[in-house]
């Protein structure tokens, strides 16, 4: 099963194999009708002109309706005039103090409180909760960025993420935020708001299933970050949204339905990390295993029997008639672990289909399981 939209990746996956000899023909004959054509002058654009020309793309179904809540808004990766230093990498671009401003004026429900602005002439605010700060360069010519880590774990600060250029997204309490407000160590903060908290695709994308593209309810996947009580996750995930299950083991993804109304409450909780629409996969038949294993009284006699061959007889193990776990495998009922496999095959192409099934094929009743000479059929 593969994400759509990896066409990229079978290029680079075949630009592996030109050690081959094979292979490395076979490049250099798509190179050269690449260069014939005037459209590629290396292996690996010509693999990928090979593939885009032989693989069928599946047609999309674009959206009916802009349903994201940035609105036209789009990511900005232009850096500012005044340099990196200056910003914040975040999912909506390069964000510095001036635009943070400006994003949260234009979108407000995607927007925390105003919070401790920081002194000493230093640019931006920090607010009880997740925050992006840079580390000035002063500080790291004196400390390890290990030791700055420490100590703000020693406040209560917890750090969740390293941002580029010295930057760290933290979780402040309450307490500690007058503290780093002055620290002289912190050059440039900035709350990490709900703002940067969305997928900016979301509501935007086209998807293989046009009900899917043309509907108001987005299927999601919620992302805590770590240290949330996995319950805690759930109710807030429930008052915005339904069909919600467990997408991650640690609780802290879900999957979910909610109406593109709702994304902006949604994404306002306090330990939201990300929203995001489910991906939507595409199965290709070329990487569908072999499923079926088949036999006919007309060849394999004495009436072969595939599936129990293989040892898939729908037995159970570790038990006997005294009850005693001997790890066994028995098929007569007294098994403590019961039988768990459940199978019917007909083909139904010749008068054949019905002795195969009564002599190769067996259906395991899970309430009266029944051994390898007494197979029935329901």
């Amino acid at each position: 099963m593969v994400f759509r939209g990896s066409r990229r990746s079978v290029a680079g996956f075949a630009s592996l194999l030109t050690a081959g000899a094979a292979v490395l023909i076979a490049v250099t004959t798509w190179a050269g009708r690449g260069q014939q054509d005037g459209l590629a002058k290396d292996p690996l654009n010509a693999l990928d002109q090979e593939y885009a020309h032989r693989v069928q793309q599946p047609s999309l179904f674009a959206p009916s309706a802009n349903r994201s809540p940035f609105g036209a808004e789009r990511p900005d990766w232009r850096v500012p005039a005044a340099g990196r230093d200056r910003v914040f990498e975040t999912p909506l671009g390069y964000v510095d103090v001036e635009r943070h401003g400006r994003l949260r004026r234009t979108f407000p429900a995607l927007a925390s409180g105003s919070g401790r602005s920081l002194g000493h002439g230093r640019a931006g605010e920090i607010v009880s909760g997740i925050n992006a700060i840079r580390i000035s360069k002063e500080a790291l010519a004196v400390r390890s960025m290990d030791d700055i880590v420490a100590d703000l774990g020693s406040r209560g600060v917890r750090v969740h993420w390293t941002l580029a250029d010295r930057g760290l997204l933290v979780d402040v309490p309450q307490g500690a935020m007058e503290a780093l407000a002055v620290s002289t160590e912190i050059e440039r903060a900035m709350p990490w708001d709900a703002l940067y908290r969305i997928d900016p695709a979301i509501g935007r994308r086209s998807y293989l299933e046009k009900a899917r593209a043309s509907s108001d309810d987005l299927r999601l996947l919620v992302t805590y970050f770590p240290g949330t009580d996995p319950g805690d996750a759930r109710r807030h995930v429930e008052q915005h949204a339904t069909q919600i299950t467990e997408y991650s083991d640690d609780g802290l993804t879900l999957q979910a339905t909610a109406h593109f109304s709702r994304l902006s409450q949604l994404a306002r909780g306090p330990r939201i990390a990300m929203v995001r629409e489910l991906p939507e996969f595409l199965l290709l038949g070329t990487e569908t295993p072999t499923m079926l294993m088949v036999g006919n009284v007309e060849e394999n006699l004495p009436f072969q029997a595939p599936y129990h061959d293989a040892g898939v007889d729908g037995g159970g193990i570790d038990g006997n008639a005294t009850g005693v776990k001997d790890g066994q495998r028995i098929n007569n009922g007294t098994d403590v672990v019961p039988p768990q496999i459940v199978a019917v095959t007909d083909n139904g192409i010749s008068v054949d289909s019905i002795q195969f099934s009564q002599t190769a094929t067996q259906t395991t009743d899970l309430a009266h399981p029944v051994g390898p000479t007494h197979r029935k059929i329901h």
